[in-house]
């Protein structure tokens, strides 16, 4: 068989095989992974089908809305489709998820009532699985536009944290399986460019094939990395300036994450830990920071990811308190929204108390973290130490939907009080010092803070 005619059939199966995967539909999914038959036929339909008018007429709305052209959808579903549906809430659930998938925005997610109080449990500290948080992060590699599982921070204490997975690795691999991460039609194409025989471009697409076959979407993934405690997961990972896999054993567990964490250092010097911004990490910054005598303070936001923003909020509790406790108050960032609005974030502070700061920082310091650092830098004259941040200036609202279900949305980008983009670069320290162990008296970059501070 000749190349050009070779490569549009293997095109075809691919096509399929891509529909099976993200659709769902194991026996498509098998069909697709058996070899093509010259007049195999998937559906009983006429080879031209309904024409775009047609189809219009047929639904009865040739210039319908996005909205009437749902409620058509679903009335025929409802009416004419062989199976009886009787799960209303799973077809408006998909149909949301879909909609929201269109946007290409990792950061902007649909979750379902089940879904959503696993993420308020996440936000309140309360992990499930390997203890990490998770974004899919979009990059380029071996010149292929991929969205990769990426791990922002690892909960403190938790199993990733004990296994060793660091803020910025890649989960590649699952139990051996391909974390989906790009349309492996690119895989066809490069096959394309190499100079293979045939046989070797059959063996090359076969093993392109499988691999796609037995993946695992990121969905899915996920479901594994958050399940329940006691199942033992073979991860591989990919870390910045390592050029080998790591593979990583790691055993599902509950971990419970303790927001805030202060001790005293010295007469006149003090070490606050903040993990997460919560309503919890909002009371105990109170409680901790309105009784302190110090005067001098290390602020260690290493490993902090962050958090969506509720209605009615500027900034995450505690991370408004953290704010408000250690500056004099004023712009802390602001918000760039659609049609180039600039929305500042202001707030009261009552702070001044701490006459030196320096503010431990990451990889996996993100998101409001990064605000948070950058205000006292700008704003007390902190100093940052440690390596640059994870670089994430979306700013995501959390938003309640019916029936328990919610949505995160990309609102806006945070710069900072300066007007400072560090979106996709991160802060960078004035101090840099490679990351160390659980902070301890034997951290060297605590140390090195606790120098620069006057510990």
């Amino acid at each position: 068989m000749t190349r050009p005619i070779r490569s549009v059939l293997v095109l075809f199966s691919l096509t399929l095989l891509i529909f099976a995967s993200f659709a769902g539909g194991r026996k498509l999914r098998n069909v697709a992974a058996s070899p093509i038959r010259e007049h195999q036929r998937l559906s009983a339909y006429p080879a031209g089908g309904l024409g775009a008018g047609d189809f219009a007429q047929a639904l009865g709305q040739e210039d319908a809305s996005p909205a009437e052209t749902f409620q058509n959808v679903y009335r025929y579903i409802k009416s004419d489709y062989v199976d009886k549906v009787a799960d209303d809430r799973r077809l408006g659930d998909w149909a949301v998820r879909t909609m929201v998938l269109s946007l290409d925005d990792p950061t902007t997610r649909f979750y379902d009532a089940a879904e959503r109080e696993k993420l308020q449990d996440q936000l309140n500290g309360k992990f499930t699985g390997i203890g990490v948080t998770l974004m899919i992060v979009k990059q380029k590699k071996n010149g292929i536009e991929q969205r990769r599982l990426g791990v922002i921070a690892p909960a403190p204490g938790g199993p990733a944290d004990k296994a060793g997975i660091r803020a910025g690795d890649i989960i590649t691999y699952i139990d051996n399986k391909w974390v989906i991460a790009y349309n492996p039609r690119e895989d066809l194409n490069r096959l394309q460019l190499q100079n293979l025989s045939d046989q070797q471009f059959r063996q090359a697409w076969k093993d392109a094939a499988k691999r796609f076959n037995e993946g695992i979407a990121s969905n899915a993934a996920r479901e594994q990395i958050f399940g329940k405690d006691g199942k033992n997961l073979a991860l591989t990972i990919e870390r910045p300036g390592v050029t080998t896999p790591i593979k990583v054993n790691v055993t599902t567990a509950a971990t419970d994450v303790e927001p805030v964490q202060f001790k005293q250092l010295s007469d006149r010097a003090a070490y606050l830990r903040v993990s997460q911004f919560n309503d919890r990490a909002s009371k105990m910054l109170d409680d901790v920071l309105k009784n302190a005598k110090q005067t001098a303070l290390v602020v260690d936001l290493r490993n902090n990811p962050g958090a969506p923003i509720a209605a009615g909020h500027l900034l995450p509790p505690g991370a408004d308190t953290l704010l408000a406790k250690l500056t004099s108050g004023g712009a802390m960032a602001s918000v760039i929204r659609r049609a180039n609005q600039k929305d500042p974030i202001s707030l009261a502070g009552s702070g001044g108390h701490f006459r030196k700061i320096a503010v431990l920082i990451n990889g996996g310091t993100a998101n409001v973290a990064e605000v948070v650092a950058a205000a006292l830098k700008e704003k007390t004259g902190a100093t940052l130490i440690g390596t640059s941040t994870f670089g994430d200036s979306v700013c995501q609202r959390i938003i309640s939907l019916r029936d328990g279900a919610a949505m995160t949305l990309s609102t806006g980008k945070f710069l900072t009080a300066s007007g400072m983009d560090f979106g996709g670069k991160g802060l960078q320290p004035d101090i840099t010092l490679q990351p160390g162990a659980a902070p301890s008296a034997a951290d060297e970059v605590l140390q090195r803070a606790m120098a620069v501070i006057g510990a």
